[in-house]
């Protein structure tokens, strides 16, 4: 795991170009470049890659729907004036270091997902965004639903509400057999 070791495999299996800010990585986009082969050979005996249309020909094709959720209230409030801050500070031509502005973004998604969450940890989830999810799964009926979150406190939330009780929660909490039974439970 060392930087040397990183860098011995970036230059045989990618592509490397030199820019004002160091050196730049690009993965190679030809899958017939002998490197590809090389790595995929390599790699056969510990990685085994199929598509869904290989493996899984029973489920129906993906949907993807996209709900569009108006903030409103003190949800609202928060979220536009995190962001005013932001554009404040943008305009101020002050320096803004990359993990400031991350920390920045992640909580604007924060507010936007639940800002009941920032005001007191560990109550009910609550907003716009939950209300809608609410009513989504509403309109399914009894059909299974996986949903995703990138915060895990809300999905534990979520998990004590009456109506998704019966169903399974995973998080990076748990081992990977615990994860493995879960999903067993849920197929």
């Amino acid at each position: 795991n060392e930087t040397t070791s990183y860098w011995s495999f970036i230059s045989r299996y990618c592509q490397i170009w030199k820019s004002p800010w160091g050196n730049q990585v690009k993965d190679i986009q030809d899958p017939n470049d002998s490197r590809i082969k090389i790595l995929r050979e390599k790699l056969s005996h510990i990685m085994l890659r199929r598509t869904k249309a290989e493996v899984l020909t029973e489920l129906p094709d993906k949907l993807i729907t996209q709900y569009w959720v108006e903030l409103e209230g003190t949800q609202k409030e928060l979220y536009d004036r995190m962001h005013q801050d932001m554009l404040i500070t943008l305009v101020s031509g002050q320096m803004i270091v990359a993990p400031v502005v991350i920390a920045q973004i992640i909580r604007l998604k924060q507010i936007a997902t639940s800002h009941s969450q920032l005001e007191k940890p560990g109550k009910a989830v609550e907003g716009a965004k939950i209300q809608a999810l609410f009513e989504l799964l509403e309109s399914l009926g009894d059909k299974q639903v996986v949903i995703f979150s990138q915060f895990k406190e809300v999905v534990k939330r979520l998990a004590e509400f009456k109506s998704l009780e019966t169903n399974v929660l995973v998080t990076g909490d748990n081992s990977a057999e615990e994860r493995q039974r879960k999903i067993d439970v849920f197929q």
